[in-house]
């Protein structure tokens, strides 16, 4: 029996057996853009849809007094999002299976929306090859 590297939903798509996870640091950030507790959220789905992810369900936290967590299930795994506004920072993460969404949307309409004076962001395959790791 031949195993193949392609796995089935329920709704009949496919997705290979890899993806992408983009993890990101927005420093410096604009603190009007990073305090606006909606615009942020709202931001954030806006650059998760735009970068090919379908969102299944979301949930946020808010840390007194204007810290967020923010999270999105997706039907291609999860996205993440992280403030520290007493520092003007913020975390990110955008994680993907399959070939069809595009992390590079996401982080930079994250910066657009955020504009950080400092980005650091790095996008790791990820796949079966253990070895790699």
């Amino acid at each position: 029996m031949k195993i193949s590297d392609k796995s089935s939903t329920e709704n009949g798509s496919s997705y290979r057996f890899e993806g992408q996870h983009l993890l990101a640091s927005y420093s410096a950030c604009n603190p009007e853009r990073l305090t606006d507790i909606e615009g942020l959220l709202d931001a954030f789905k806006k650059a998760t849809v735009a970068a090919g992810a379908t969102i299944l369900a979301e949930n946020h936290h808010l840390f007194p007094p204007q810290g967020l967590t923010a999270l999105l299930l997706l039907s291609e795994s999860h996205a993440s999002l992280h403030t520290y506004p007493e520092h003007g920072s913020c975390f990110a993460d955008l994680f993907t299976c399959g070939a069809n969404c595009n992390p590079e949307i996401f982080h930079q309409l994250m910066q657009d929306y955020l504009k950080p004076q400092q980005v650091q962001g790095k996008t790791i395959l990820r796949n079966t090859d253990v070895s790699s790791l």
